[in-house]
C-alpha cells in the first residue's frame, strides 16, 4: 500500500510539472505576479474548430500541428514574443507586475499563421493589458467576445470595463491615456511573414520594424513632421539558409551602389508602393531597409535576391504609426530647449512632457512617461554634441559628435528637468545640421524612435567671458584670425538661405550682425551672415587698418558698397568686444547699446 501511494505521488508531482511547463505558475503564483484567466470558446468556435480542442487543459509550448495560438509579449521588459498552442478553450497566463502585455490569439490556415484579435477593452480604447503592481492576484476576463472597432478586432473581457480597470489595478482615465499610445505596440505580431505555416522564431527568421521619426517643434511646443520612415530589420543568416544567397544593399563593406529597384513596399489596402532609400547592413547582422511613409495598413515587402535576382516576398498585417493627419495623438514626447553661450558651449537642457491629444498638446505625468519609454536598451534619451575638439574641426569632420545621456549622471528623465552642463565639455555640434539648432532623441516603446530638432537659445557673451578681464591694445598680430558669434548666426538664419541667393538685402549691418569675420594677415577681412554655409552667406569684402591701438577701420570693397566703419576694440583671452560707429564717435564699451558686438576666436 505504501508503494503504491508513493507511485500515486510520484505521478501526481509529474502532472504539476507538466503542467508547469506550459503555464509558470499553474499552481501557485509569485509575490509579482498574476494569474490572467479566459475563455476563447467565442472566438475559436467563430473559426474553425480544431481537434485539438477539448476537455479542459491550458496551453503549452509551440506545437507546429496546432491550429491555435496565444501569442504574448511584455512590451515594457524583454521585447520577445511568446507562443502557446492551444489546447482547451479555457487559457490561463502568468504575468509580471508593473508591465504591459500585448496578448493575442493567432490561427495557423493555409495562408499561414496569423493574428486573428487582440485582448482589450473597447469602451476604453485600449488593445493592451496593463497589470500594475496593485492588479489582483487573479484576473479573470470571463469568455472573450470578439469586437471590430473601427476594423481592429478586439478580443473584450466578459466583464464592465469598470471591473477591467480594477482587476488591472488603473484608474479608467489611466488606461483611456495608454489605449492612445497603444498605436504601434502590436506591429511585431505578425508571426510568419513568409506565410510558409511555420513561426518565423523556429526557422530563425529574426526581424523587426522600427518607426523613425524626425521632429521640429512649432510654436505651440508641438512636434511637427519633418519625415517618418518605416525602418525594417532582418537578419542575413537567414536568406543564406533559406534560400542559398542573400539579398541586394546599397551598402555593405566594400559594395556600394544607388540602385532602387531592389526592393518595394507596399501597401496592400491602397495598392501604393514606394522603393527604399536606402538598403544596407548592419553590424554584418541585419539587413535594414529604409521606406518612407505610406501610412497604415496592411503591407507586402518584396526583396531581391543578390545571386538569382528572384523576388522573396513578406506580408506584415495591421501595421500602424503615430498619424500626422491624426495630431499624432497618443504621442507621448519631450519638448526639449537648450541655452548655449555665443562661442557655441552648451549652457544648459531642458525637457517637458506632454502627450498628443486631438485637440492639442497636454501635460503627463511622470509615471505615465515612464511607463511607455523604451528601456530595453537602457536608454531612452540622448543628446548630440561636440566636445570642443570636435567643434573646432567641424569642417573637416562631418557628423562628428558626442553623445550626452542624462540616464548616465543618474537624471531622472521621466520628470520635467532643467540640467545644467556647465562642468560638461560639450558644445554645439557643427555637423550635418546646422549650428541654429540641436537634436534631441527619445524612444518610446513599440519600436518610436523620435529625434526632435530644437531651436538653441544663445547668450550674447562667450563661455569665457568676465567682467574682470584686463583688455590688450589691438595689433595686427592679435586681430587677425577667424572670429565668430553663433548668436548672431542663429537670428540671421532664421531667414531661409534661398533669400541670400536671390536679395541680400534682407539683411543689413548694423541692424544684423554678421556671425563670422576673417580677419587676414595681408589687410584684408571677409564678413558672412553664417558660421555655416559660408558660400551662401557672404556679406562684404573689403581692407582694414588698425588705428591708436583701440580702432579697426574697415572699408568696405565697392562690390559690396564701399561704407567705411569702425569698430572701438578691446582685446580679450580668446575675444574680443566692440562698438561699431560710422565716425569714430566711440571711445568705451557699453554693452547695452544696439552698437555692441562680441566675438570669439575661432581655434
Amino acid at each position: 500500500m505504501r508503494k503504491k501511494y508513493i507511485v500515486m505521488s510520484i505521478l501526481a508531482l509529474i502532472a504539476i510539472v507538466m503542467l508547469s511547463g506550459c503555464m509558470e505558475s499553474s499552481v501557485a503564483i509569485g509575490k509579482n505576479e498574476v494569474l490572467l484567466s479566459m475563455n476563447l470558446s467565442n472566438i475559436l468556435n467563430k473559426n474553425i474548430v480544431s481537434n485539438n480542442i477539448k476537455g479542459k487543459s491550458i496551453c503549452k509550448d509551440t506545437d507546429s500541428s496546432a491550429e491555435y495560438y496565444i501569442e504574448y509579449e511584455a512590451i515594457t521588459k524583454d521585447n520577445q514574443i511568446h507562443y502557446l498552442a492551444v489546447e482547451s478553450t479555457d487559457v490561463s497566463l502568468t504575468l509580471k507586475r508593473g508591465e504591459i502585455y500585448v496578448i493575442g490569439v493567432a490561427h495557423k490556415g493555409s495562408d499561414g499563421i496569423r493574428t486573428i484579435g487582440f485582448i482589450g477593452e473597447s469602451d476604453l480604447g485600449i488593445t493592451c493589458i496593463p497589470v500594475s503592481e496593485d492588479a489582483s492576484s487573479v484576473i479573470d476576463f470571463g469568455k472573450l467576445i470578439e469586437k471590430d472597432v473601427d476594423g481592429k478586432i478586439i478580443l473584450n473581457p466578459d466583464v464592465s470595463s469598470d471591473k477591467f480597470a480594477s482587476m488591472l489595478g488603473y484608474s479608467k482615465d489611466l488606461l483611456q491615456i495608454i489605449g492612445k499610445a497603444d498605436v504601434t505596440f502590436k506591429n511585431m505580431f505578425n508571426p510568419d511573414i513568409n506565410r510558409n505555416g511555420v513561426f518565423d522564431k523556429d526557422e530563425n527568421l529574426r526581424w523587426h520594424i522600427t518607426a523613425a521619426y524626425d521632429f521640429n517643434y512649432n510654436n505651440n511646443e508641438e512636434p511637427t513632421k519633418n519625415s517618418l520612415q518605416y525602418v525594417l530589420w532582418m537578419n542575413t543568416d537567414y536568406p543564406q539558409n533559406a534560400y542559398g544567397e542573400g539579398f541586394w544593399v546599397n551598402a555593405n563593406g566594400t559594395t556600394f551602389n544607388h540602385r532602387t529597384d531592389i526592393a518595394t513596399l507596399t501597401n496592400l489596402d491602397n495598392g501604393k508602393h514606394t522603393r527604399p532609400t536606402w538598403v544596407c547592413v548592419e553590424m554584418s547582422t541585419d539587413y535594414q531597409w529604409y521606406f518612407n511613409s505610406e501610412g497604415d495598413g496592411n503591407y507586402r515587402l518584396d526583396v531581391k535576391g543578390k545571386d538569382t535576382n528572384k523576388t522573396y516576398s513578406f506580408y506584415f498585417d495591421n501595421l500602424k504609426f503615430f498619424r500626422p493627419d491624426k495630431d499624432f495623438e497618443g504621442l507621448v514626447y519631450p519638448y526639449y530647449q537648450s541655452t548655449a553661450y555665443s562661442d557655441g558651449k552648451v549652457k544648459s537642457i531642458s525637457w517637458h512632457w506632454y502627450i498628443m491629444t486631438q485637440e492639442g498638446k497636454e501635460d503627463v505625468s511622470s509615471d505615465i512617461v515612464k511607463m511607455l519609454s523604451d528601456k530595453l536598451n537602457g536608454v531612452d534619451m540622448y543628446f548630440y554634441f561636440s566636445n570642443k575638439d570636435q567643434f573646432d574641426n567641424c569642417i573637416d569632420e562631418y557628423d562628428s559628435f558626442t553623445l550626452f545621456i542624462p540616464q548616465n549622471h543618474d537624471i531622472d528623465i521621466y520628470q520635467n528637468q532643467n540640467v545644467s552642463l556647465e562642468d560638461k565639455d560639450l558644445w554645439v555640434q557643427t555637423n550635418p545640421w546646422d549650428v541654429a539648432s540641436g537634436r534631441g532623441d527619445y524612444r518610446m516603446i513599440g519600436e518610436n524612435d523620435l529625434a526632435f530638432h530644437y531651436n538653441y537659445h544663445y547668450l550674447n557673451k562667450p563661455s569665457n567671458f568676465s567682467t574682470d578681464s584686463v583688455a590688450a591694445t589691438v595689433t595686427k598680430d592679435n586681430i587677425v584670425g577667424k572670429w565668430y558669434n553663433l548668436k548672431y548666426h542663429s537670428e540671421n538664419y532664421s531667414l531661409n538661405i534661398d533669400d541670400f541667393i536671390i536679395n541680400r538685402n534682407n539683411l543689413s549691418f548694423p541692424s544684423n550682425k554678421p556671425a563670422y569675420i576673417e580677419i587676414n594677415g595681408n589687410g584684408t577681412f571677409s564678413a558672412y551672415w553664417e558660421f555655416n554655409n559660408k558660400d551662401y552667406s557672404l556679406y562684404a569684402t573689403g581692407t582694414y587698418e588698425v588705428l591708436d591701438g583701440s580702432v579697426i577701420k574697415l572699408a568696405e570693397s565697392e562690390q559690396y558698397g564701399g561704407k567705411v566703419f569702425y569698430l572701438y576694440t578691446r582685446i580679450h583671452d580668446g575675444y574680443f568686444e566692440s562698438m561699431y560707429s560710422t565716425n569714430n564717435s566711440h571711445s568705451s564699451i557699453n554693452r547695452d547699446s544696439s552698437d555692441y558686438m562680441i566675438y570669439s576666436k575661432f581655434k
